[in-house]
């Protein structure tokens, strides 16, 4: 695939690249066989001094040591993403940079011998990674989603959790937040998640400065955290439910399983379900109890669904109080 395939919005260097590369499908060849020395007029290839002069003056504009570093922090280059740059796209930078070995303008001159050592180090360290979410993407094909959006490993660089607010980027990752998946999905991410294992920590270390074992337990966490639902949903679906039981919302509306509070926090909603299913509801003594542990939640602060449930029922007793005549 040519360098600059598929992008809409590049910038001038981008779209001189493409006049380049489109010029380097009939130099390669040639350039190949030459050995590097000081450029003359471009018709030697074949081409006019004027489309020499466009084929060559990005590699002026930019330093072949900068387009390393940027390849290297796998940042977009001549109109494409460095983790999409195949063999060829490498090959063809290069190729150019021998055939304007010596191209000069306000005393700057191509040096083609430093185009191809920069260029292909950084093919060296960066090449495997892409080649490896190649792999990723090809298997992300062979899953089946319902409302979730598979996203590039890389963008779980970023992946945020929050294990006292009990929140995450799910939401900005895959266009549905982790609990408002359904179970269908979340296996499905898992399953993805699981996969990016294979380029996502060699990734963060060139990008990020990682060491591999923290991409690792990144990857790791993030599972944990989707599996972790997945466990809480089957056990909640285990309680059986009532018309009367207390559920609450998180931010995005779904539901969460009581399942997921802490045992002081679970001990309050199965009190609390038990009595308002009774017919008599409420009685002092179980309002009393409620407030009790109502309160020990609070103390406690363990988590945010914590803090929810536990103002949920403090609410709910206090309206059951008001309600008595």
């Amino acid at each position: 695939m040519d360098i600059g395939q598929g992008t809409r919005n590049l910038d001038s260097m981008a779209r001189s690249f493409l006049i380049m590369v489109t010029m380097l499908a009939c130099l390669a060849p040639a350039a190949a066989q030459e050995q590097p020395g000081p450029a003359r007029a471009g018709s030697q290839h074949g081409w006019s001094a004027e489309d020499y002069a466009k084929a060559c003056s990005p590699l002026l504009a930019e330093s072949a040591s900068r387009i390393r570093l940027r390849l290297l922090a796998f940042e977009p280059v001549f109109g494409k993403a460095a983790i999409k740059w195949s063999a060829e796209d490498y090959q063809k930078v290069v190729d150019l940079a021998r055939a304007c070995h010596g191209f000069s303008r306000n005393g700057e001159m191509v040096d083609g011998n430093n185009w191809k050592a920069m260029v292909e180090g950084a093919r060296d360290a960066v090449l495997p990674v892409a080649e490896k979410a190649i792999q990723v993407d090809e298997y992300a094909r062979t899953l089946t989603t319902e409302a979730i959006r598979l996203p590039a490993c890389w963008r779980m660089a970023d992946f945020k959790i929050d294990p006292h607010a009990m929140t995450d980027t799910s939401k900005e990752v895959f266009g549905q937040s982790f609990m408002q998946m359904s179970d269908s999905d979340l296996e499905t991410a898992v399953k993805y998640v699981n996969e990016c294992l294979l380029y996502l920590p060699d990734y963060a270390k060139s990008v990020k400065g990682w060491r591999e074992a923290q991409g690792k337990e990144l990857v790791g966490a993030i599972m944990d955290k989707a599996l972790l639902i997945l466990k809480r949903r089957a056990e909640w679906r285990e309680w059986g439910h009532r018309e009367t039981d207390l559920v609450i919302n998180d931010a995005d509306g779904a539901q969460i399983p009581p399942t997921m509070l802490s045992r002081t926090a679970r001990e309050m909603v199965l009190r609390f379900n038990k009595a308002a299913a009774l017919r008599r509801r409420f009685t002092p003594e179980s309002i009393s109890v409620l407030v009790k542990i109502a309160d020990d939640v609070v103390a406690e602060n363990k988590n945010a669904y914590d803090l929810a449930y536990a103002e949920a029922v403090s609410k709910r007793i206090q309206e059951e109080i008001f309600r008595r005549p």
